[in-house]
């Protein structure tokens, strides 16, 4: 078999393979939900994109999105249930989130794995969220960023030693203010 004739197969077989391989159309996105239950469904992309997964990368002790994702997702849907009014809908999606603190590498091996909390990582979550009234009509959706800036200068009490205390609380304020008590 001469060269060209050999590249022109290669090629052929090349653009057969491309054309045989199924899209995606979520762009490449996987999504992860949590089982319907009540008037909020929750739903988030894949946490290897978020930016947490970058601040935390490469250390040994890194939080891992399947042990922080689920019980802040489970935490935004009670949390949003208990503020909505007789039939109504809420669908939240979680499109990034960036826990308080990050790892830092300056402390040497020892401190290395400690999470290190300082003003200039807030945490962050970006929500987009479609409503359903009570009468099924739909404003449409809307998006969010929740960030807390001054998270360092608030007191904890509420939420005690859990590792997501700056996020729930940052939820809680999030929430008393998009949707006023209906009950």
């Amino acid at each position: 078999m001469t060269f060209p004739l050999r590249a022109t197969l290669l090629a052929t077989v090349f653009l057969l393979a491309a054309c045989a391989t199924p899209r995606d159309p979520s762009g490449g996105k996987a999504s992860f939900s949590l089982p319907s239950d009540g008037p909020v469904s929750v739903s988030w992309d894949d946490p290897a994109g978020f930016s947490e997964r970058h601040r935390s990368q490469g250390f040994r002790n890194q939080v891992e999105p399947e042990d922080w994702m689920v019980r802040l997702a489970q935490y935004l849907r009670r949390s949003v249930a208990a503020r909505l009014g007789e039939g109504q809908q809420v669908s939240i999606h979680v499109e990034d989130v960036a826990l308080a603190g990050a790892f830092e590498d300056l402390h040497g091996a020892t401190l290395s794995d400690v999470r290190v909390l300082r003003d200039i990582y807030p945490p962050s979550i970006d929500l987009r969220i479609d409503r359903t009234a009570a009468d099924g009509s739909r404003p449409g959706q809307t998006e969010h960023r929740l960030r807390d800036p001054g998270y360092l200068s608030r007191q904890v009490i509420r939420h005690g030693r859990d590792f997501l205390q700056h996020e729930k609380l940052m939820i809680d304020s999030w929430v008393a203010r998009e949707f006023p008590a209906s009950r």
